[in-house]
């Protein structure tokens, strides 16, 4: 197993919890996408997880390569006639030079080996094809809440982060890319959750599983108490908000 694969493996013990609880991406951020494409006839989903992305990709080209290092995220996949799903990491041999419409990472960039995944995007994306990557930050759901968790990412699981995904969250700005920047629209995910949900959420975090690993305690159980008191009736669906930042270019 090469070393991508090792570090997005750590995450296929949550495939069912980001399949449940992981927010979906707005659709309008695909249609803008699709819109930005000269042809929109494949698109390749790099890092895709359980195919979250390539799932709204689908809807706006004729075939969606979509692959993931880890085959126990795959696994979680939900299959569609025109998403062809692969094991692979940076790069992925069986795509033609030229071939590719649009290329797009979602909340995984920080998994690859940038060097090796910029020289297959200049090998198999079409000229005035599209490459965009995207990462959404901690959500915001009211002041009280919204300062209980940022103690609590910030603070409580500071030392649980992967190092190179921290860096990326803090400042999405500073990572390098191959294209030409091109301005883009401010996005964001808007969705209605419950308590049970935000706490699923949560849950899937890498962090947290590896302060719970390292520590041997569940770091929620403490939160938890403190979110139910801040949410009110834990059934109760509340706005919940994440900031969308975005990268993309165009190859001329």
């Amino acid at each position: 197993m090469n070393q991508a694969s090792q570090v997005h493996d750590s995450y296929s013990e949550a495939g069912t919890l980001y399949r449940d609880f992981r927010p979906a991406y707005p659709e309008k951020l695909f249609r803008y996408l699709a819109g930005s494409c000269r042809r929109k006839e494949k698109a390749w989903d790099v890092a895709t997880g359980n195919g979250q992305a390539a799932q709204g990709l689908a809807k706006y080209f004729k075939l969606v390569h979509a692959t993931d290092p880890s085959p126990s995220q795959l696994k979680q996949a939900i299959s569609r006639e025109n998403i062809e799903y692969r094991t692979a990491a940076e790069n992925h041999p069986e795509l033609k030079k030229r071939s590719i419409d649009l290329i797009c990472v979602a909340q995984g960039v920080h998994y690859l080996n940038l060097e090796k995944f910029y020289q297959e995007v200049n090998r198999v994306l079409k000229k005035y094809g599209v490459l965009a990557c995207w990462n959404y930050g901690l959500p915001s759901v009211e002041k009280g809440v919204d300062e209980c968790i940022n103690e609590f990412c910030n603070n409580i699981l500071h030392s649980s982060w992967d190092a190179k995904r921290r860096k990326l969250e803090m400042n999405f700005r500073s990572l390098e890319f191959p294209l030409k920047e091109s301005v883009t629209p401010r996005f964001e995910i808007s969705t209605e959750w419950s308590l049970e949900h935000y706490l699923g959420f949560l849950k899937s975090m890498s962090a947290v599983r590896k302060y719970r690993q390292q520590a041997k305690q569940d770091p929620l159980l403490t939160l938890e108490e403190k979110l139910k008191s801040l949410w009110g009736n834990k059934e109760e669906k509340r706005n919940v908000v994440f900031p969308l930042f975005t990268k993309m270019g165009i190859l001329t």
